[in-house]
């Protein structure tokens, strides 16, 4: 689960609660808002690739 700290639409908190209903998910907060993939698009990249495994 991939969450902006500053994402109004969708809280942190939200992506935490959803992170922790589903068994072995990952909780990773960006310096961002809502577009998390484009406001801090390295680290985007990074986590997706980690998740990934590539």
């Amino acid at each position: 689960m991939i969450a902006g700290a500053n994402d109004s639409a969708t809280p942190p908190a939200d992506g935490r609660f959803l992170a922790a209903q589903i068994p072995g998910a990952r909780y990773v907060e960006l310096n961002a808002a809502h577009l998390s993939n484009i406001e801090d698009r390295d680290r985007f990249d990074r986590e997706v690739r980690a998740f990934l495994d590539l």
